[in-house]
């Protein structure tokens, strides 16, 4: 179980009235994210007041299955484990097969109908927030105008403009004390490079770059040892 302190970083932002969740493929004292019940329902919605989706990270699902974690015996399964956590939305592990597997679990029984209605009414919440599900019942159309994606809740320049306060704001400065960099080589002959890090690069996973990549041999600053 989580410690506070782990806790608090997170719940401020959810204060802000977060949309949306995406669950990662890690585990804390060994149930996965994706499947944890008292992560997603209890300290999410229950202690934070979130109200919005959880979605899976691409895998994050799929990932409940002897690929990763290896609590479900199937896909079945693990779809009925994260929907039974508190989950909503397939990130990319089952594509179209993901509405069906749901199907499948909700008519044999082994997902109650009130955790799909769950599941749709997070979605729907969400969606009639950001005006893409119509609230006017006199009007209603069961489309909604696709341009307000791009131009209102997608790329456009006030949210770069966001997006670029908040890469300044979160920009951290380091004191550089008595000019220690750059290091000197002509008075550090020596150089500790410790941690999961010092002779691999972990930079995430496909496609965005390659996870666990071994440095070999690690190359030492010239002038160093």
């Amino acid at each position: 179980m989580l410690p506070p302190a782990h806790h608090e970083p997170a719940r401020p932002v959810v204060l802000t009235r977060l949309f949306a969740d995406t669950r990662s493929y890690n585990e804390i004292d060994g149930i996965p994210t994706s499947s944890d019940y008292w992560l997603l329902t209890e300290q999410l919605r229950g202690a934070f007041g979130f109200d919005g989706y959880v979605s899976s990270d691409f895998g994050a699902i799929s990932g409940l299955g002897l690929s990763n974690h290896a609590v479900a015996a199937n896909d079945s399964e693990a779809v009925r484990m994260f929907l039974t956590a508190g989950g909503s939305v397939n990130g990319h592990d089952f594509g179209s097969n993901y509405e069906q597997l749901v199907v499948g679990l909700v008519e044999s029984g082994r997902v109650p109908i009130t955790v799909l209605d769950t599941a749709v009414a997070n979605v729907l919440r969400v969606k009639t927030r950001l005006g893409l599900v119509p609230t006017n019942q006199t009007a209603y159309s069961p489309y909604t105008d696709e341009t307000r994606v791009q131009s209102s809740l997608g790329d456009n320049a006030a949210h770069r403009a966001l997006a670029e306060r908040a890469a300044r704001e979160s920009v951290v400065l380091l004191r550089n004390e008595d000019n220690t960099l750059p290091l000197d080589p002509a008075k550090t002959r020596r150089l500790l490079v410790v941690g999961p890090n010092a002779d691999e690069a972990r930079t995430g996973g496909p496609p965005h770059g390659l996870c666990h990549a071994p440095l070999s041999p690690f190359p030492p600053p010239p002038g160093f040892s």
